[in-house]
């Protein structure tokens, strides 16, 4: 007997992939085209560098939040998914540097072409994302096999570690990067998975609780980017990340089946 099943969309997921997307484009506009505030900036305007670091604090786990939806439904290894995400990375690539060019922003030389084909060290993201999707079946597995036990051990023993020789002593490694690289992208997914597997407290909270903890953390994060002005406030990037992710996993959505929606372009 044949059953059919419905494919309903998670609005909250939905919801929460164009808050990220937001996210990332005010991140954009205020650190990375106007520059960081520096100790000058601070000394001179405390208000209005406070006021750009605040907005840094709150959209910087933008992608942490991507990752994590990828975790949540799993990434499935495919030719055709990897093809589609290389092609349309390559086509905006192309379309961005060409208007650049057009506009006078930037130059046809070497450098540029290497920066196209991410041969440089900038589109960090993206290199991290394929990689991420190249030991995704690695991951899947080990998630298939390890018990909840097992998986736990993993997750606090790889986060020690990211956090004791990434943050804590970061120039005793420089492959950590502070987070920005796919060795942080395989501990949110892999977190994101266990999120989904093992509902734990935090994900059984109700709307306004979770909203109540997703600020306090908020909060929590805030104070700590604006008084170090970076220095320990990238260790708690994730636990805002959790946050954010929680506030609307809690919502009541009735999904009869969740593997349509993914954070990424392998569909």
């Amino acid at each position: 007997m044949n059953q059919k099943f419905s494919k309903v969309r998670d609005s909250n997921f939905e919801l929460l992939r164009i808050v990220a997307i937001s996210m990332v484009l005010i991140l954009h506009a205020d650190f990375f085209s106007l520059e960081g505030p520096s100790a000058a900036d601070i000394m001179s305007d405390l208000s209005g560098s406070s006021m750009r670091i605040l907005i840094q604090a709150l959209t910087i786990s933008a992608v942490d939040i991507f990752v994590m939806i990828s975790g949540y439904y799993g990434i499935q290894h495919s030719k055709h998914g990897i093809f589609n995400f290389l092609f349309q990375t390559f086509f905006y690539l192309i379309i961005i540097y060409v208007v650049c060019i057009a506009c006078g922003l930037s130059k046809l030389n070497m450098t540029g072409i290497k920066e196209l084909f991410m041969l440089t060290s900038s589109n960090w993201f993206l290199k991290s994302y394929i990689l991420l999707y190249i030991i995704a079946p690695v991951l899947n597995a080990f998630v298939s096999k390890a018990n909840k036990r097992q998986f736990k051990f993993i997750l606090i023993s790889y986060y020690a570690f990211i956090l004791i020789w990434g943050w804590l002593f970061p120039t005793s490694t420089d492959y950590i990067a502070g987070g920005y690289s796919p060795l942080f992208f395989v501990w949110l997914y892999l977190l994101a998975r266990y999120m989904r597997l093992y509902s734990f407290r935090l994900t059984q909270l109700t709307f306004v609780t979770a909203i109540i903890f997703y600020s306090i953390t908020a909060f929590f994060v805030l104070l700590i980017c604006i008084s170090t002005y970076y220095i320990g406030g990238g260790c708690c990037v994730w636990l805002y990340s959790i946050a954010v992710y929680i506030t609307h996993y809690c919502g009541n959505s009735n999904v009869t089946d969740h593997s349509h929606l993914q954070a990424t372009y392998f569909k």
